[in-house]
This record gives C-alpha cells, sequence and structure tokens, in this order.
C-alpha cells in the first residue's frame, strides 16, 4: 500500500470513528422520563401534569434533542415516591405541592405548575351535614370542625400546624369512605380536584357532596421534582415551563383543564379564610407570583 493511500484510509478510518462517537453522544442525550402513572383520584390534576411535562419536553427538543417517556403503574405513596425518585429507576419526575424536606429527595423545578390555582380549598363534607360550615364566621371557629386529612401530605402539615382539629388517615380512598361514614365533617380539596373526585368516588359513597359556604385559602403551590441522577432533566422542564408561559400555552391548557372549576365555585361570594403555608420558604410566593393566575386570592 501506497503512503497516500495509507493515510487516506487511515483517515477515513478516523472520521468514520468520530462520527460514530458523535451519534452515540448524541444518543446519549436523549432524555428518559419516567413517571408515575395515576390509577386512581384526582385523574384530572394528574392528566394535566402528564400533558403540561409533554409540552414542556416538546418545546425544548430544539435545543435539548429528542426524549421518550415511560410510566409506572406501581401504586406509590407521596413518601415512596419521593423515596423512588432519589434512586431515578422507577420514576425520575413527579408532580407534588412544596414542602421543605422534599428538597433533599430531588430537583425541584422552580415554577408554579398550575398557577396557585390548588391554593383556594373547598371542603367535601356530607349530604346530611352539607351546612356544617354554614353558620361559621371565624378562623377559630373553623378549626374546631373534625377535618380529615392524608398523614403525608403537604395540606395536612399546614392544617395541624394552624391548629385545626386534624383527623389522620394513611390511605387516600379512605378519607372519602371515612367523611361518608362521619369520621369527620370535612375535608378540604383544592378547587381543581372537586369534581373529578366526586365524580370517581360519589358512586361508592352517594351522600357525599361539597360545601357552598366558604373557602380556605394558602399559598400551595405544585411543582416538579426531578431525581438527581438527571439533572439536564430538570434545567430541560424548567426552560420549557417557561417558553409555555412565555407564549400563553400555559395558561391556554389549564383553563381546557379547569375552566369548569375556576366558575363552578364563585369564590368572590363565598367567606374566605386565608392562613399562612408553614411550609413554604421565605420569598417563595414573591419568587412565583410572577407566574400566577390573575386571582383576587392571589
Amino acid at each position: 500500500m501506497s503512503l497516500l493511500a495509507w493515510k487516506f484510509s487511515s483517515f477515513f478510518k478516523l472520521s468514520l470513528f468520530a462520527t460514530m462517537l458523535l451519534a452515540d453522544s448524541v444518543a446519549a442525550e436523549i432524555d428518559s422520563v419516567l413517571m408515575l402513572k395515576n390509577v386512581s383520584g384526582n385523574t384530572l390534576s394528574h392528566s394535566y401534569n402528564f400533558e403540561l411535562l409533554k409540552r414542556a419536553l416538546a418545546v425544548t427538543v430544539d435545543e435539548f434533542g429528542d426524549y421518550k417517556f415511560d410510566r409506572t403503574l406501581l401504586p406509590m405513596t407521596r413518601n415512596r415516591q419521593f423515596a423512588e425518585l432519589t434512586k431515578g429507576r422507577l420514576i425520575n419526575v413527579l408532580a407534588s405541592p412544596y414542602k421543605e424536606e422534599y428538597n433533599s429527595l430531588g430537583i425541584r423545578v422552580p415554577f408554579p405548575i398550575k398557577m396557585g390555582l390548588a391554593s383556594s380549598r373547598i371542603f367535601l363534607v356530607r349530604e346530611e351535614n352539607k351546612d356544617v360550615l354554614k353558620d361559621i364566621t371565624s378562623l377559630e371557629q373553623l378549626k374546631k370542625v373534625r377535618a380529615g386529612s392524608h398523614n403525608q401530605w403537604t395540606t395536612t402539615k399546614v392544617l395541624a400546624e394552624q391548629g385545626f382539629n386534624v383527623v389522620y388517615e394513611t390511605q387516600y380512598e379512605s378519607l372519602f369512605k371515612m367523611l361518608s361514614r362521619g369520621h369527620f365533617d370535612t375535608f378540604n380539596r383544592g378547587i381543581h380536584e372537586v369534581h373529578s373526585e366526586l365524580t370517581e368516588f360519589k358512586p361508592k359513597y352517594p351522600n357525599l357532596t361539597y360545601d357552598q359556604h366558604l373557602v380556605l385559602f394558602f399559598y400551595l403551590p405544585d411543582y416538579y421534582y426531578v431525581s438527581e441522577t438527571t439533572p439536564r432533566l430538570a434545567k430541560r422542564i424548567e426552560t420549557g415551563l417557561l417558553k409555555l408561559h412565555s407564549s400563553g400555552e400555559l395558561l391556554m391548557l389549564l383553563k381546557r383543564f379547569f375552566s369548569k372549576e375556576l366558575q363552578a365555585f364563585e369564590l368572590h361570594k363565598r367567606r374566605v379564610f386565608k392562613i399562612e403555608n408553614s411550609n413554604l420558604a421565605p420569598g417563595m410566593y414573591e419568587q412565583d407570583k410572577a407566574y400566577l393566575l390573575n386571582s383576587e386570592l392571589l
């Protein structure tokens, strides 16, 4: 083989090798998203979280490349979800209200994905006790009413630290059963959750309804949390959310999912009781304010 032919052959092999390395590098940059699939309760809220995440990934393809999306059907409590998030194997993204202890379990994407919608809380009650809150005129009176809540939820910590009479439960569906049977008198839900949950659980517990007299308000932001094993994915989701907010698509998506809930409860006609969310770090509301719904309560 001539020297020229050898050089050409070597150059060709090096070029081919470089191309293969580049292809492998691009392939390695495909973001793999693992999220829990909802199988019961909060169906509308979970569907929104899933759809918003897909859009955040889709609008960032130019900057971050392709992605793939898988969902696990394995049922998990909130604490179990965060435990799995730290490993990044079964799930590497989840949506949750803020709690300080979650900061050490994953990367919080600093954007309130429901734009503060969950901050307005409506109480589920029993039909035979539907006016239990009718004559409540002070926060101190409201705090004395037996309120059911899940022992792992952010809202539960808020209620307990504010002095509410909390009855704890460990299973989500059991809260509806216990309310139906009179083990407590109220069960607070975000305005985006009430109708979808009653649609699901009223056939089993037909005496469930919702209070029509008041609303409890405390700032309750939901965020995506991403496994620390995939920091690039956290940055990508944040970039996508900011894009969607800037274009107006995020607000359109929120209204598409929750417009009925936004209109149905006529918050301006209800007595409003405000409390502090003791979970929040200083300045969180101020940081989120630019992204919140234009509401007199926010």
